[in-house]
Order: C-alpha cells, then structure tokens, then sequence
C-alpha cells in the first residue's frame, strides 16, 4: 500500500498500525481499558475506509498484553459487522494458545498462513536492509558476507524463519566488527565470528588446532575412559565427519545407542566427550528416562498441549544450548510413546514442540544409555565371543524380546555394546579417581598425597565387583583413603605443605 502497488478495492484504503501496549499504557483501571478499545474499533468502523494492522496481535488477547481485560469481548462484536478491517499477525504457537481455542473467535478470522521467505527472496530482503544498517554503523557490507548470512542463519538458527533471522544476524554482524574494527568492510568471516559468539557455536572454519583435536579425540577421551575401544571410535569418526563437512548437517552430529552392564563407563564416556570435544562437561544434559515411565510425561519435555502454557524440559534446554551433547539415561524405562519422539529427532533432526515451534536437534550429540541386554554382553564377553557377534546377538536379543523396536534401534548412527571391566581396567579407573583426590586436596589444602603401587592394587581389589563395574570403587575410595585423609587433617597432623605415602597399613 506505501508504494501504491495495489489492488484497486484499496487504493483508497488508510493502513493505520496500532500499538496495543501504547494504547493501553496508563489506563485507569480496567474499564478505561475496554473504553479505548471500543472507541478504537468504533472510529475505524465510522470511518469505513480505515485497515487496523496489529502486530503480534497476542497481545491483544492475552491477559497480560490486554490488562487483564477481556479484549476478546470486546472484539469480537465489531467481527461481526463488514465495515470493520483488522489484519494481525500472530506466530502459530500464540495463534494455537490464543484464536485456535476460541471457536467464536477463530470462525470471525481467516487464517492466512505467511510462507518463510526461501534463499533467493531472503537475499533480496537483504539487499534492501543493508543500506539502512550501513547508514547506522558506518560500515559496509559485502554481497558475499549477505550470502553468507542467509547461510549459516539456516545452518544454525531455526526457531526464528527467514528473513527475520537473516536480517538479526547481518545486523548483529556489522555491529560487532564495527566495535571490533570502526567503520570497516564487513566480510564473511565476520558472519561467522558473531555466529559463533552469539550463539555459542563452533561456527568457524575447522583451525589447525581443532583438526589436531579431532584426529586425536580417541585420545583425548581415553584419558577419562578406560576401555571401551569401540564406543569411543565410533564416537569419533562421526565428529570427524561432520566437522570436516561429509555428513547430513540437518541430522544430530551423531546418534548412539550405549548398551551394557552398569559401572562400565557408559555415561562417563558421554562425559568425556562433552568435555573432549565442547570444552566443557556441563555442556551434557542429562535426563533421567525411569522420570518418564508414563505416556502423560512426554509434557514435560515438549512442553504442554494446547491452552497451556508448560515450557518442556527437552524443548528448553536445546533452545538454550543447541551445541550440546543430549543423553538419555536408561531409555529403556520411558513409555513407548516417548521413544517414537525420536524417531523424528534422530531421522529429522527436529522436533515439534507442544506449541507448534520447531526445536532443532542439528547441532547436538545424542547418546541413549540402556542396561538391557548385560547379561547377555557379559556372558558373551567372559566366553571369549568377538565383540561384533556379541553386538548381533544383543540386537536380535532386544527386537526378540520386544525391549527396542527395529525402527527405533536403526534410527541410531551406532550401537555401541559396552564390555564389563576387567580387574586390570578397574585398577585403571582406581588410578584415574586417585589423580583427581590428589588434585584436589593439594588445590584445596595444599598437600601433596602419595599412594604407593601396594596400597593402589589393594584398592582396586576392594572395589572390584563384576555385577557393578565400577560403581564401587569411588564408595571405596571415600571410605579408605578420603576418610584416613579428613582424620589425619582435623587432627592436625597434616597441614600445607605437607606430604603424605598412603600405603596398605593405612587402608585398614
């Protein structure tokens, strides 16, 4: 309509937008509210040839946006008569909440669903957009850094549709290399660098280090897992594969289903990784799946249905760290209607949220921990059956007995079947607790603690259970070197600076 570009029944037609938070800031209580509004709607009515544009119009319906004035009453009286024109715009989570539920309303609206504008129409937009931030910046902007906006704001944003999104990242973009540099040319690069810093992600070409990373990532986790060879070249090779851009970026970066008794280093392998390869173990989220046992439960994590407003534990928590490894505990114990949520993440790489937005699981490792089968696994390993029959029989143990559907156990990048731990490798991992326990008293108390090679294999003795794995070695630890330790200190026998041999005497 600005530009005259219009069907002739508007041409004489005045567009007026109207700020609902503008024009019920102030009112002096609640009927004062329904009066503006009933004034508004009367003088468009009276007017005739007026268009009412209300942006998010939510706003107008929710208690909040409205001050807790029924706007719906007043609204929908005026609907009913053809002299009134109003266009809103809503999202389809807010259009569900809010129009869907009211059938009085939603017969009284047509709904007119907005495409996403594709690359090419994106481009466009932009091209008209730059001008406007060149002019508030003082920097330009080159047509490849446009192009590589539209890019990685498809790779990495997906919540928010085109051209918004492009036309926030461009923006922001050209905002942080002119603090960064002054008035420059903004370049691809740049793109990519506040990418990375806004949203917390890795967007930049792979460096030399992070190859060396990635070459070297069994390594790397190995200081922290003992064992498990298989797990973590798997893990591995599909780090590598994305990074270096041969694999399907709308998927997880990879999927991995980890099978096997408890203590063998299921989810500290998961937690390796997140440190190995996000730099940080915070950055895995757990979910408990025995919390989910009921078909109610899949709620809590894609947020609620229809007319409520429950935000979902897995929807968030993506939301808010989308470059983030995802692991699911003892998935085996959530209801069946909850495992068919992953067909979709694992073969799509989405999900739908109990709103109707879409939650992006593209950038995200995805590991599912199971006990199902260990028997299996360990009586397969002790007989000295190789690891990859031992893998077939787990899987046709699991579809025979109805535990995992097929189409479920396909969607992962790989089974992984977990080994129990010799005692060998449970001395390993009684090694790798006493390094952290001497860490930590010497950063805390400044004493150094020595455990000889005797008192170490006594303790890896103790803690040896072929049923738990692992799991009793840190309860021995506590009990015999974590307990003679606080004694010798509160009896002020060891102080900074001090330095103590543990032997087997002391783990009496």
């Amino acid at each position: 309509m600005a530009t005259g570009e219009i069907d002739e029944g508007l041409a004489f037609k005045h567009l007026i937008e109207v700020d609902i938070n503008l024009l019920l800031s102030g009112y002096g209580g609640l009927g004062d509210a329904a009066n503006r509004l009933t004034r508004l709607f009367n003088e468009a009515l009276q007017a005739g040839n007026c268009i009412l544009f209300i942006d998010n119009f939510e706003s107008l319906l929710s208690t909040e946006g409205a001050g807790s004035i029924n706007a719906i009453d007043v609204l929908l009286p005026f609907l009913e008569s053809p002299g009134i024109h109003i266009i809103g715009t809503t999202d389809v989570a807010s259009y569900n909440q809010f129009i869907r539920t009211n059938t009085a309303l939603s017969e009284r609206l047509t709904r007119v669903s907005v495409e996403e504008a594709n690359t090419a129409e994106t481009i466009r937009i932009l091209e008209d957009t730059v001008p406007m931030i060149e002019h508030r910046t003082g920097s330009l902007i080159s047509y490849e850094a446009i192009k590589e906006t539209v890019k990685v704001a498809n790779k990495y944003i997906m919540d928010v549709p085109n051209p918004e999104k492009s036309i926030n990242v461009l923006d922001g973009a050209t905002a942080h290399a002119t603090s960064e540099r002054g008035k420059t040319i903004v370049l691809p690069k740049d793109v990519l660098s506040y990418i990375s810093i806004k949203h917390d992600i890795p967007a930049t070409e792979v460096e030399d280090d992070e190859k060396q990373k990635l070459l070297h990532l069994e390594e790397e986790m190995h200081r922290n897992v003992v064992g498990q060879d298989e797990a973590i070249k798997a893990i591995a090779g599909a780090l590598r594969r994305v990074r270096a851009g041969v694999t399907d970026s709308k998927k997880p970066i990879g999927s991995f289903l980890f099978l096997g008794p408890t203590g063998v280093g299921k989810t500290e392998t998961a937690k390796s990784l997140a440190r190995a390869y996000f730099g940080d173990a915070d950055r895995m989220i757990r979910f408990d799946m025995s919390e989910y046992q009921n078909k109610e439960d899949i709620y809590r994590l894609i947020g609620s249905n229809v007319g409520q407003d429950v935000q979902g534990l897995l929807a968030t928590a993506v939301r808010e760290k989308p470059f983030s490894l995802l692991l699911f505990d003892e998935i085996e114990k959530a209801h069946p209607d909850i495992l068919d949520l992953f067909l979709q993440i694992l073969d799509e790489g989405h999900m739908t949220d109990g709103m109707g937005r879409k939650v992006a699981f593209s950038h995200t490792i995805i590991i599912a921990t199971s006990n199902a089968g260990a028997n299996l696994i360990r009586e397969s390993i002790q007989g000295g059956v190789e690891y990859n029959k031992t893998k077939l029989a787990l899987l046709d143990y699991l579809q025979r007995e109805n535990i995992y559907r097929p189409e479920f156990i396909n969607r992962f990048t790989q089974v992984v079947a977990f080994a129990p731990l010799s005692l060998q490798e449970i001395a390993q991992v009684a090694a790798l607790m006493l390094a952290k326990l001497q860490d930590t008293v010497y950063a805390n108390r400044g004493i150094k603690v020595v455990v000889t090679t005797e008192a170490a294999a006594m303790l890896a003795q103790l803690g040896y259970d072929p049923q738990m794995g692992a799991r009793p070695m840190a309860r021995i630890i506590q009990e015999k070197v974590e307990n003679f330790l606080a004694t010798k200190i509160l009896a002020g026998e060891l102080n900074k600076g001090d330095s103590v041999t543990i032997s087997p005497a002391d783990l009496s």
